[in-house]
């Protein structure tokens, strides 16, 4: 977990990844282990067309998309 991660954590503060990568390394982290019903499909896009098939993607930007099926397997693709 990096020390800008962890900070907000102790301190209560909304983390809120700034791009895909920044999101990979939350989910990574476990600092979104409160991530329960809806909230894997609420996670922030970052721009593109939203991909024709979503099954396993959990977000995206215009050139790569995140996919897996569980945070321990979270990482993130090239689109095409």
């Amino acid at each position: 977990m990096t020390r800008e991660i962890y900070n907000k954590l102790e301190n209560n503060q909304k983390l809120e990844p700034k791009n895909l990568d920044d999101l990979l390394e939350q989910i990574k982290s476990g600092a979104l282990d409160n991530l329960a019903g809806n909230g894997w499909a609420a996670l922030p896009i970052f721009g593109g067309a939203e991909p024709v098939s979503t099954v396993g993607v959990w977000s995206w930007d215009p050139t790569r998309l995140l996919v897996g099926t569980c945070a321990d397997d979270m990482h993130i693709i090239n689109r095409g």
